[in-house]
């Protein structure tokens, strides 16, 4: 499943792990797509080749994020930044449609999300959030409680809870269900 979450608190280092990420995405030659609800440091990136738009605001449409989608050609990541704000958006099936499992060899799209836990980052029964949730592969900025773990497919410790945020650094599970602590160079 092409889906990636990164969690965490505000001012925890998960927006800039966003950036690096899209700048990494752009430097291999994806397009990307950046949704950014609120002030993000992705933001800078809207004049940078390869992205092909920047929505902001709460009100993502369906029909003009599919209309992006289907005018880039070749391999292209959207990369949301405070998804907790977007879980019931318009763009809600388009959002899932990226993370359907059989979407055809000419579908080389992927997505990234960050955003708060505690304020519903995946939270619920169903929508886009919790489908991406079973690509059971992320990074948590400071996870609050055990539980966060469970965002990314990984137990956490007890130890691993309640940390102060230290920005650049996070739990990583590449997919393997191993986490790692790793830390993420300054975009």
């Amino acid at each position: 499943m092409p889906a990636f979450i990164v969690a965490g608190p505000g001012g925890s280092g998960r927006s800039t792990i966003l950036l690096t990420m899209a700048k990494s995405f752009l430097a291999a030659g994806t397009h990307v797509v950046l949704v950014t609800p609120r002030p993000s440091p992705l933001g800078s990136l809207k004049p940078a080749e390869g992205v092909a738009a920047a929505f902001t605001g709460t009100s993502l449409g369906e029909d003009e994020l599919s209309r992006v989608l289907a005018a880039v050609e070749g391999p292209v990541a959207v990369l949301v930044d405070d998804a907790e704000l977007l879980r019931d958006c318009d763009a809600s099936g388009e959002l899932s449609l990226i993370l359907s499992p059989d979407p055809g060899p000419a579908f080389r799209r992927v997505l990234v999300f960050a955003g708060d836990p505690e304020a519903g980052l995946c939270a619920g029964f169903g929508g886009w959030q919790v489908d991406a949730r079973r690509a059971r592969r992320g990074a948590l900025t400071a996870p609050a409680s055990v539980s966060d773990g469970d965002l990314i497919g990984v137990r956490l410790a007890r130890s691993q809870a309640g940390q102060p945020p230290r920005p650049g650094r996070c739990l990583l599970n590449a997919g393997d269900g191993r986490l790692v602590t790793v830390t993420v160079p300054a975009a």
